[in-house]
């Protein structure tokens, strides 16, 4: 019988560039940095804990990510980085996207993280309803995701199709899941707790201008769906 291997995908939501500006970059991506490899190492534990499960192959971590210039490209950079796998989920064709981004070095991160992107996927958005385009990237992130990574503000609700839209969704889904912390523990074993727990509390090690959070979902660790496609989700960060 074939072992599954053990995956986990992360997906990113976040403000963009032009609403980053008065934080400290370089702090945040060694923030994302951290939580990257707390994740990693996490699942690590998993994979030890429960090797007669999965294949012997190295646990592989996939970012999901729909490349906005701030956040998104920032931590498909992080993920690329770490020898992560990136995935990629446009609300346009990848031409019409590129409108989005400002000519030089903007654009040629994008055109540089498509080129590295293991898999691309453009949905067929309009700009005469682009905020319908950018929800539904963001909502196709979000299911293709086991945690979700949100580098916000808190602020509130600035529109649909925002980061503040996103994360709200992700805590709706698993409204009535409170454990989901504890079974992450279980999984990874005690290291998994101190390594998730204050990065998801927004302990200040892992707080960066008020920008943090992350939004955990829970799907089986095979990285395949029950058999009606539900995943539960559960956001433990404040």
């Amino acid at each position: 019988m074939t072992r599954p291997r053990l995956e986990l995908a992360i997906g990113v939501t976040g403000h963009r560039a032009s609403n980053l500006a008065g934080v400290d970059l370089l702090a945040l991506r060694a923030a994302v940095s951290t939580i990257l490899a707390e994740l990693e190492s996490a699942l690590r534990g998993v994979g030890r804990q429960h090797a007669m499960a999965f294949d012997a192959a190295p646990p592989r971590m996939r970012l999901v990510s729909a490349l906005a210039d701030g956040a998104d490209t920032l931590v498909a950079q992080a993920a690329l980085a770490a020898g992560w796998r990136l995935d990629v989920c446009l609300p346009f064709v990848r031409e019409e996207y590129a409108k989005d981004f400002e000519l030089g070095i903007d654009l040629q991160v994008y055109l540089d993280l498509i080129g590295s992107a293991g898999a691309v996927m453009e949905l067929p958005g309009r700009r005469a309803d682009a905020a319908a385009a950018y929800e539904a990237v963001g909502r196709l992130v979000l299911e293709q995701s086991d945690i979700l990574i949100a580098l916000w503000d808190g602020d509130p609700d600035r529109g649909r199709g925002g980061t503040s839209r996103v994360v709200a969704e992700a805590i709706a889904r698993l409204a009535d899941d409170h454990g989901l912390a504890e079974r992450f523990a279980q999984f990874g074993g005690s290291e998994a707790r101190t390594r998730i727990e204050p990065a998801a509390r927004g302990d200040a090690d892992h707080q960066t201008d008020g920008f943090g959070g992350i939004a955990l979902r829970e799907r089986a660790w095979t990285g395949k769906r029950d058999a009606d496609g539900a995943a539960e989700e559960k956001r433990i960060a404040e």
